[in-house]
């Protein structure tokens, strides 16, 4: 019996990618305005709270690509040494990497049991790490406005109704719609980094 999981792209609470959980990203999108800044993260807070492994990268105040690639592997390591099979690394959008796992077990006991270590390895290696680079690759209010002719355009092109004159909001509810959600896919993917948004000041979405 085989069983998998995708690994989401980690970043900010209540923050994601539409790459792989469109449905969610997007009804959070919603929660958020092209003049909006995004809220600035508490990494003091985030390094208290991390593993020691995550606190040597974060102590620097940013993350690099290359420490942000280490923490990645290091957590698929992790999910291996669980007794785990995992991809290896792809791109999801925006600069992020994922990879899939899963195990192949006689019982949903022994896949239970070595999923739940595999879990552990995200709050180990890649969580809070995960959310500072996620955080470092949102757009600005005006690259995101620079890119909605753009993005309009693809949406129109899969056959989504929408006007040239929407906002970014009305771009969000758009592909939030039901109807739209599988036509939306191919410009989501497209224009990852427009999709991605920040979380509320006051995280009461």
């Amino acid at each position: 019996m085989h069983h998998s999981n995708r690994v989401q792209p980690q970043v900010p609470l209540r923050f994601t990618f539409a790459v792989t959980t469109l449905v969610i990203v997007v009804a959070l999108a919603g929660c958020a305005t092209s003049k909006e800044q995004p809220a600035e993260l508490d990494i003091a807070a985030l390094i208290a709270k991390t593993s020691p492994f995550q606190r040597d990268i974060l102590k620097k105040g940013t993350v690099a690509r290359a420490d942000y690639e280490k923490a990645v592997l290091a957590q698929r390591e992790c999910v291996i040494a669980a007794g785990a099979e995992a991809s290896e690394l792809y791109e999801t959008g925006n600069n992020e990497l994922t990879f899939d796992f899963g195990a192949t077990t006689d019982t949903d006991e022994q896949n239970d049991a070595i999923m739940l270590k595999a879990d552990t390895c995200l709050t180990e290696y890649r969580s809070e790490v995960g959310k500072v680079w996620a955080f470092q690759q949102l757009l600005s209010p005006q690259q995101r406005k620079n890119l909605r002719p753009e993005v309009i355009a693809c949406l129109v092109s899969e056959g989504v109704t929408i006007k040239e004159s929407a906002t970014i909001t009305d771009l969000y509810r758009a592909v939030n719609d039901e109807k739209n959600i599988q036509a939306s896919r191919p410009c989501i993917s497209r224009f990852a980094a427009f999709f991605a948004v920040a979380p509320s000041r006051d995280d009461n979405h």
